[in-house]
Parts: structure tokens; sequence; C-alpha cells
């Protein structure tokens, strides 16, 4: 089973989104013209930041 969110695959298709939104490197790279080792710091400062802040990563839809 693949573990993708639908609105990852819309976003990569360009498709309007109907309601979600794409993972963060997905939006970047869809809405941006960033290379892929800056999205990849992106990533990583959003996760420095869920650390400093106590904040867990929302759980994916279909994920336990």
């Amino acid at each position: 089973m693949l573990s993708l969110k639908l609105a990852d695959l819309y976003a990569l298709a360009d498709y309007p989104l109907a309601k979600g939104a794409p993972n963060v490197d997905v939006y970047l790279r869809t809405a941006t013209d960033l290379p892929a080792e800056a999205v990849a710091k992106v990533e990583q400062y959003i996760e420095r930041l869920r650390r400093e802040y106590g904040v867990e990563p929302k759980q994916k839809r279909g994920q336990s």
C-alpha cells in the first residue's frame, strides 16, 4: 500500500484542491522554483520549530 496523500497527487498534477493541503515539500516543489536542497532545508526548519515548541506532527490520514 502506498502512503500518498490525495492532495499531494492533485498538487503535482496541477489540479485544484477541494480540501486539505499538500505536504510542504510537494507544495514548495509545485509553487516555487526552489531547488530540492532548499526544500529540504525548509522541512528541516519546520521540524526544528516543532521540536522547539513541543508540537507533534499531525497524523496523516489513513495512518494509525
